[in-house]
Parts: C-alpha cells; structure tokens; sequence
C-alpha cells in the first residue's frame, strides 16, 4: 500500500456543523456556569461582601456545567473519525474536584467562619472578614475556573480535530499535490498522533514546539518526505495513515488523559507560585 496514495484512504464522513455547533457549545457552558454563579450568590447575599463571597463560593458547583458538557461531547463523540477523544475520566475526575472545592468554600463563607469581630472600643465592634478564609474561597474559585478553562480548551482540540479529519476522500494522489504547509488547529492532533507513535513530543500543547519539529522531521526522513519539520498534508497523512494501521483506540484516549493531568497539575502550581 502506497501511504501517499490518498485513494486509499478512506475516511468516514462526520457531521462538522454539529461539531463546531459543540465547540460553540463548549464556551457557552463557560458562561453559563460563571452567569448562574454570579445570580445565585447575588440572591445568597445581603451586602456586597456577602453577594461576592457567596458567588466565588459557589462557582465551582455551577462549573459541573462544564464537567457535563464534557461528558457528553466523551459520549456522544466517541466514534468520530478522529484520533482523539475526550478521555471521560477527565470530567469526572474534575467534577469530583468542583464538588469538593464547591463543599469547603460553601461551609468558609459561613457567616461565623468568614467573618471575625474586630473591637472597636470596649462597646463597639465590626464584622470583618477573616482575609485567610478570603483567600482560601477566592483560590479555590479560581482553580476550579482553571480547571473548567483547560476542560474547555481540551474539547475544543477534539472537536477539531474531528472537523479536521472528516475532509472528503481525495481524488488524486497526494504525490501530485503540494505539500502546503497546515495550519496551527491540526498542531494539537499530530503532537498526540506522533506521541502514541512513539516521537518524543513534550509538552503536548498544540503548539509548534521544539521537540515536535524534531519528531516531525525523523517522521518525515522515514516517510520518504522533505524534512522540513513542519506540520503538512503530506506528513498529516502519514501519522493519520499510520493511526489507523495500528487500530489502537486506547492509545489516543491515554496520551490525552496523561496530558490533562499533567497540563492541570502544572496550572495549579503555576497558580500557586504567582500568589
């Protein structure tokens, strides 16, 4: 088999609009999440301070949103003729994370927890927050909205994915066509393609990195194409070709799972060492 035939391979046909439908989707359930956080912590409180507190508090509950819209893009789209998937371990791994984080930050903004008296005088006295217990509510809304953001960016790389790798069979070999060079939204599949392949891709970000230029060019030297270390339709071809050879599902759906883990732990602790 000629791997740069492109009459020999045949690629499934997907619905690209419901695709970009759910990526749009995706950043919805962002907004809605931060919409519905924002209404019910204005109804919780009675002052400014209460209403802020009480909305950062229950932010992470209204990002189980997300964490659902994640699960059924893993569902719904597990069959699509794409090499990645959404790791469905991912969102509930997370959703258990926001339920944790939306537990402790309900019971910190407690009126008696979160707030001190400060003496004024021996008569007079003021309810102030306690800043520690502040901090704490307002680090863990944004850790959790990290989390939603990377779960949210994930999707989307799959998505696309999809809507990539769905292109109609080509009618001609694609040793006749120029080798053009791709554009940055197929970055993402090929790092994990060349990953599962065994290339030394690191970090996976869907950024042209490095250690994915260096892969892309021992890929290209093997493939019989000009070493370029660029992302083209010829070098895409062959790691789809490839893939696919290896019929292995599981791969793809680990090298992004052990990407969401360590693309998260790397955010918190970024997070951390900024405040």
């Amino acid at each position: 088999m000629n791997r740069l035939d492109a009459t020999k391979i045949d690629i499934p046909r997907t619905n690209t609009k419901m695709a970009m439908r759910m990526i749009w989707g995706t950043y919805a359930t962002v907004i809605l999440a931060v919409a519905v956080a924002i209404c019910l912590g204005g109804v919780a409180g009675s002052n400014p301070t209460d209403r802020t507190y009480a909305g950062l508090a229950l932010l992470p509950y209204a990002l189980l949103i997300v964490d659902l819209w994640a699960m059924i893009a893993a569902i719904v789209r597990r069959h699509a003729p794409t090499p990645l998937r959404v790791p469905l371990k991912t969102p509930v791994i997370l959703a258990a994370v926001h339920v944790v984080a939306g537990t402790a930050s309900t019971r910190f903004v407690q009126f008696d927890v979160l707030y001190e008296l400060i003496w004024i005088n021996e008569r007079v006295g003021n309810y102030e927050v306690r800043w520690g217990i502040g901090a704490v509510v307002i680090g863990m809304a944004l850790v959790s909205l990290i989390l939603a953001g990377f779960e949210t960016r994930l999707v989307r790389w799959v998505l696309l994915s999809e809507i990539t790798s769905a292109a109609p069979t080509a009618s001609a070999q694609v040793s006749e066509v120029e080798d053009m060079e791709l554009g940055p939204e197929h970055l993402y599949e090929a790092q994990v393609l060349l990953n599962n392949l065994g290339y030394d891709v690191s970090p996976i970000t869907g950024e042209l990195n490095e250690s994915t230029v260096a892969s892309l060019k021992q890929l290209q030297t093997s493939a019989g194409l000009e070493s370029k270390g660029r992302l083209t339709v010829k070098s895409m071809i062959e790691l789809r070709n490839r893939w696919r050879e290896r019929e292995e599902e599981s791969s793809p759906v680990r090298a992004v799972s052990e990407h969401a883990v360590r693309k998260t732990g790397s955010r918190i602790a970024g997070f951390f060492k900024r405040s």
